[in-house]
């Protein structure tokens, strides 16, 4: 039973895996990794209903799962196009901005299903993710440049005397990149996630307090207010995982035009 807003938010083991046990190490499943395999599970799910089984290709008359995955294949496309400009960078960042957007979306929306716990709302796992993703964009970035990307700190032509001032003020604005990134996507999923579990604890205790009456069921605003918060999270759940992506892309983008 949840006691206070925060408890859905911590992770807990739910079993140790017996066999590795055995050899002395332990490797442990918590509700993270639960919420994990079933947006994975999911996802593999869809892609499989989304294809014509028999031939294990496209519909030619799209149907309700394959107009789905088309729609998250034009957002990630867009997303891709808008910001990065290379061409060969583009296509070869497309299939990490669709994994990456289809997966922020989902692990933000399972957790609004009762008991399942928010993946997103961990800072620890947030912060993983974005400088995961930001030292890949980087080391794409060295790849193509070598040396020559220092400049990605202070344009080309700038005085030394210049460069020194702007070095260690490029630097700690280069690392603060990914840890805004991880910061915003944790702050925007908690925040919303602990005012629904506020709002259902306090419409719980004025039902019980009114005995559930027909009454409180007529004038039940704060059951309103959950339904309303409901969608609204659902929706900032999606536009999250939009704007992780398109800052990834644009991480991705700044390393190799350096920028």
């Amino acid at each position: 039973m949840i006691y206070t807003v925060f408890e859905p938010y911590i992770i807990y083991d739910l079993f140790d895996f017996p066999i590795i046990k055995h050899f002395g190490f332990h490797l442990y499943f918590n509700n993270a990794d639960l919420a994990i395999a079933i947006v994975i599970l999911l996802g593999i799910f869809i892609f499989w209903f989304s294809l014509n089984r028999k031939h294990l290709m496209l519909y030619v008359i799209p149907h309700a799962w394959q107009s789905f995955m088309e729609h998250m294949f034009f957002i990630a496309e867009s997303i891709v196009e808008q910001n990065i400009f290379s061409l060969e960078d583009a296509r070869l960042a497309f299939p990490l901005s669709f994994c990456l957007f289809f997966f922020i979306a989902f692990l933000n929306s399972i957790g609004l299903v009762p008991y399942i716990f928010t993946v997103t709302s961990s800072f620890v796992i947030t912060l993983f993710i974005s400088f995961s993703l930001f030292i890949g964009a980087n080391i794409r970035g060295i790849n193509l440049h070598g040396k020559h990307f220092i400049r990605i700190f202070y344009p080309e032509g700038t005085s030394f005397e210049m460069a020194l001032l702007l070095l260690p003020i490029e630097m700690v604005s280069f690392m603060a990149k990914p840890l805004s990134l991880g910061l915003r996507l944790f702050a925007n999923m908690a925040a919303g996630h602990i005012l629904l579990k506020s709002l259902g604890g306090f419409t719980s205790l004025l039902g019980q307090s009114m005995g559930h009456s027909f009454f409180f069921t007529l004038i039940n605003m704060p059951l309103f207010f959950i339904f309303v918060l409901l969608f609204l999270e659902l929706a900032i759940a999606v536009i999250q995982a939009f704007v992780f992506a398109t800052l990834v892309c644009m991480s991705i983008n700044n390393a190799v035009e350096l920028e």
